[in-house]
């Protein structure tokens, strides 16, 4: 088998789009007990954190660089020390880690505000569905918040007991807030997810939510839609697009020409919406958000 610091066949190229690095080896290690992963690479002045998933679907090692960071996977018994283990194996391609993340942070945009969010008290204004709606807390004697959204009359109610300490309650309708924004969000996700799937003739594994700082969702190698949770506060139109954009991506993995034909035979109107996008980020990203 070669060492870690053989150079793979060109086909072993990692992509664009999802910066995968596979590692193929003719013959099985030797297995290795609950060796834990190394956490940190350090390349220059860069220290970069990454976490160590073991699939039983993997036959090799391979690194996966995300907004959110930095992963390993390696199959069931793959040691982590040695000439042939993870942690050799992380160690030899630490250039092109560092390449990657550098590459990854410089293409993605930005999803987080820079200030901190506005209070979560009774009259707040807040984003549902790209549309301003009113914050209306009222006190009740049940134990856990209780949100409706009334979108017609632009309130969404909060109802929770209060505690007396104003920080405690205000971070109580926070909560309620997101996890309702999270159902939401997943709700349409999903809905949308199948709708766009059914267009391409290809379905995602799963819809599961992020929160990201610096995407709003992405399409893995083995076809898991993550969407961020305030999409849910986004105008449809654009919820929709970054769907139909990541579910294209399970037919095309890079953001090629073909990748955008796929796009618009999704959804022919991509381009207004994607437009609507870059104006709704603009507006975030000056902060102030609710919840």
């Amino acid at each position: 088998p070669p060492s870690p610091g053989h150079t793979p066949p060109a086909t072993l190229a990692p992509t664009t789009h999802r910066y995968r690095y596979r590692y193929l080896l003719s013959t099985s290690p030797r297995p290795a007990q609950d060796v834990p992963p190394v956490p940190h690479l350090a390349v220059g002045a860069d220290v970069i954190p990454w976490t160590l998933r073991i699939s039983t679907r993997a036959k090799r090692l391979r690194i996966i660089v995300r907004p959110a960071g930095v992963e390993v996977v390696a199959p069931v018994g793959w040691p982590m020390h040695g000439p042939r283990g993870v942690e050799a194996f992380v160690k030899s391609k630490a250039a092109w880690v560092q390449g990657a993340v550098r590459k990854v942070a410089a293409r993605t945009p930005v999803a987080a505000p820079t200030s901190p969010p506005a209070p979560c008290v009774d009259g707040a204004t807040l984003l549902y569905h790209g549309r301003p709606i009113v914050l209306a807390v009222a006190e009740v004697a049940r134990a856990t918040a209780h949100v409706v959204i009334d979108e017609a009359a632009g309130r969404v109610d909060v109802a929770m007991r209060a505690g007396g300490d104003a920080a405690a309650d205000e971070a109580a309708v926070r909560a309620a807030l997101v996890h309702w924004l999270r159902r939401e969000a997943l709700h349409d996700g999903r809905r949308w997810a199948e709708e766009y799937g059914v267009r391409l003739g290809r379905s995602a594994t799963d819809v599961r939510l992020t929160n990201a700082g610096r995407r709003w969702g992405s399409c893995s190698a083995a076809g898991v839609v993550r969407l961020h949770w305030r999409l849910a506060q986004a105008p449809p139109g654009v919820f929709e697009y970054v769907v139909a954009h990541e579910i294209a991506h399970l037919a095309v993995h890079d953001h090629s020409a073909r990748f955008w034909a796929t796009v618009k035979r999704l959804m022919p109107r991509y381009e207004v919406e994607r437009t609507a996008l870059k104006a709704w980020e603009r507006a975030m990203a000056g902060g102030g958000w609710v919840p």
